[in-house]
């Protein structure tokens, strides 16, 4: 938390804590240098394999980040509570504080023997006992290599800040699971005959956080979609693996070719898909909203767009993604996060980054579980290769950072029974207004000049090549430059210009003959096709007016009150509510009775000495027995007949204990999500919670007495 802590840790969007996978890899790889110094016996290019090269040579071991155990289902069940009416209970902030602890640190100036201005440094740490989890997998079997990461495991003392002075301090190994990669094929050589075009309809869910870019100029932040070239590029690595191929005898490969070199299959973009699963879209560049208000417009529109022009309405652009269906537009947004990380100097004994060697940086990445959707277009002979081969490898890894913290997601095909894409079967009607929608980037290549070109009107005469009487009427574009990577070649791809997702050409069609949408955006235009670039759609909106439809999902989840996995962190939460309850009361005494003015200091101290020691409110009454005619008036409960000291005590911590069971709060919510353990603790141990409220009353007489004095 800015402000707060100047040293923090890594959080979930839950507010649960994870190890990033680069810290333990990073860790692991200096324990690994410090056998190798010691055991020469060690090869160096073991260690080059197992942690591979900056920038040329790839790890073979992929690592996940670190998460505690049975992590998916106490998300599953925070996200049940999240959607209930106790969503409160589940603030990260509360979550935060079940796992976490902090220290607060200062600096001795040598000279003065006194505190250094400026050096009060607070820093939040996990609580100790902790266990973490990450998954690891090795691209092939390499027993040399899996012996040294299992030997660096062990030699790993401490992780994470003042490793040196105390922190950090753990026990690591490495447990094998049994599994070894195997040598299977996926299918045959080739022998089908059906060259019929299909679709295979993918599903990706990221297991990790994601950073893809193929944007020119963009080395800190990532695309919020993935494109083609990356599934591609996912898919064709995990061929190769699997059929023991090198980058160097791949292109020999006639299925590989067909499969990823070749126009015959494309793999197009996977965007975020809406509550009920249905993949969206970059928002159309002509939908726009009024500025200050919520209207939206489409400007595709010829009533909406004369309508801004006359009025001179003020607009500004919606970015992200949406769903379009008769007139509703669907908002779906991807939750980003910002990472950040320091490449350590070549000289070990140095921590830190430094202006001389080593870079502090922060990346902004794409959060971990949320599903994108795309499609994948070819001949069903080569598809039936893909098809077995995704579902016996359903883990892919994308985009950059690989072996480490990032890139993991599970893929899965889907079969739905409409693809709105491709089955779109709509007429276009001579007089008809057309608008074209790119749903991907478009290279736009013009054939006659042999250049690569961005002006919407070139779409319009591509169109006119094959369906004749097409005529520009406006448009909505915006442009960017495309790259990309080649992991063999270990450079960047060409540099090129194209008309962005999202833009919109208006046209009529002033032809003779009607035209079937689904012929045209069954295609794929332009350049590098195979990638998923130059899609587009026709009259998904422009028709009419847009509204903005609620987003909510069509099946609404039923909150059950049992939660076994997130129960001891609900009850430490809910137990915190308790004594917030309890502090409200002892507040509410301070404001209503003054008695407590007149209280000594060491009066104060005495008591406060006394309830520290006591365990009970036997004990406590024992000790009281010695100053019973200076106890003050909050302390003690006298409307019942109560002639002892003990008798009074006691009635006032049955009175708190019923402050805290009377509670609005603690009637109507906290008691129906509690445990028994939580409410049997309020029930048999009250004197903890008079505990609690005598010490918060005492020390804010002790505050306001410094106070007044000073």
């Amino acid at each position: 938390m800015a402000g707060i802590y100047d040293a923090d840790i890594h959080f979930d969007s839950y507010g649960i804590p994870f190890i990033p996978a680069k810290r333990i890899k990073g860790c692991l790889k200096e324990a690994a240098l410090e056998l190798m110094d010691v055991d020469h016996s060690i090869q160096r290019a073991t260690f080059e394999k197992l942690f591979g090269l900056p920038g040329t040579k790839d790890s073979i071991v992929k690592i996940g980040n670190g998460y505690i155990d049975n992590y998916e289902k106490i998300i599953q069940e925070l996200k049940k509570l999240i959607e209930s009416q106790y969503k409160k209970y589940a603030h990260p902030l509360l979550i935060q504080s079940y796992f976490t602890t902090a220290r607060i640190q200062t600096s001795i100036d040598p000279t003065s023997h006194t505190v250094k201005d400026h050096s009060l440094r607070t820093t939040r740490l996990i609580k100790s006992g902790l266990m973490f989890y990450f998954d690891v997998h090795f691209d092939e079997f390499d027993r040399d290599c899996i012996e040294l990461l299992e030997k660096s495991c062990k030699l790993l003392r401490r992780i994470g800040l003042n490793r040196t002075r105390g922190w950090g301090e753990v026990a690591c190994n490495l447990e094998r699971d049994g599994h070894v990669p195997t040598d299977n094929q996926y299918v045959g050589e080739a022998s089908s005959s059906n060259n019929e075009h299909t679709v295979l309809v993918y599903e990706l869910k990221l297991k990790s956080p994601l950073f893809v870019s193929m944007e020119v100029g963009n080395s800190s932040m990532s695309n919020t979609h993935i494109t083609g070239g990356q599934i591609l590029g996912a898919l064709a690595s995990n061929y190769l693996k699997k059929q023991k191929l090198t980058g160097d005898q791949a292109h020999e490969d006639e299925r590989f070719r067909e499969l990823f070199l070749s126009d015959s299959v494309k793999y197009l973009h996977a965007y975020p898909v809406t509550k009920d699963n249905r993949r969206s879209f970059p928002i159309p560049l002509s939908i726009v909203q009024q500025k200050d208000e919520e209207k939206i417009y489409d400007l595709a529109n010829d009533d909406n767009y004369e309508e801004v022009l006359e009025e001179e309405i003020q607009t500004k652009k919606i970015d992200g993604y949406a769903y379009l269906e008769d007139g509703n537009i669907e908002l779906v947004k991807v939750d980003t996060e910002v990472y950040y990380h320091h490449r350590r100097p070549q000289d070990r004994t140095i921590g830190h980054a430094t202006n001389e060697d080593g870079q502090f940086y922060q990346i902004e990445v794409i959060k971990k579980g949320q599903v994108f959707q795309g499609l994948i277009i070819g001949e069903s002979k080569w598809l039936s290769y893909l098809k077995e081969m995704i579902c016996d490898t359903p883990v892919i890894r994308l985009g950059r950072s690989k072996t480490a913290q990032y890139a993991e997601a599970e893929i899965k095909l889907i079969e739905p029974s409409y693809v709105e894409e491709i089955d779109c079967e709509q007429y276009i009607y001579p007089g008809d207004q057309v608008v074209v929608t790119l749903t991907s980037p478009m290279i736009l290549f013009d054939e006659d000049e042999g250049i690569i070109k961005t002006d919407p009107k070139g779409i319009v005469e591509m169109f006119s090549k094959k369906y004749p009487s097409f005529s520009y009427k406006r448009s909505f574009i915006r442009t960017k430059r495309i790259s990309g990577f080649n992991g063999k070649w270990k450079m960047s791809k060409q540099q090129v210009d194209a008309i962005d997702a999202g833009s919109v050409i208006v046209m009529t069609y002033e032809g003779e003959e009607e035209i079937c949408t689904s012929d045209i955006v069954r295609e794929s235009y332009g350049l590098r096709t195979n990638e998923g670039f130059g899609r587009l759609v026709i009259n998904r909106h422009g028709q009419c007016a847009i509204g903005v439809s609620d987003n909510r999902s069509n099946s609404e989840k039923k909150t059950k009150n049992a939660y076994r996995y997130i129960q001891p962190m609900l009850d430490h939460i809910l137990k915190e509510r308790v004594y917030f309850i309890v502090r409200r009361f002892a507040l509410d005494v301070i404001r209503t009775e003054n008695q407590w003015a007149s209280m000594s200091h060491s009066l104060i101290f005495k008591l406060i000495d006394m309830l520290n020691v006591s365990s009970c409110v036997e004990e406590f009454t024992r000790l009281a027995e010695n100053v019973k005619g200076d106890l003050p008036r909050f302390m003690l409960e006298t409307e019942q007949s109560a002639n002892s000291v003990a008798d009074k005590v006691k009635n006032k911590v049955e009175k708190v204990k019923r402050k805290v069971l009377s509670d609005e709060d603690w009637n109507l919510k906290m008691s129906k999500i509690a445990s028994g353990d939580l409410k049997k603790w309020i029930e048999t141990q009250p004197f903890d919670l008079y505990k609690y409220f005598v010490l918060t009353t005492l020390q804010y007489i002790k505050w306001s007495n410094r106070q007044k004095k000073g």
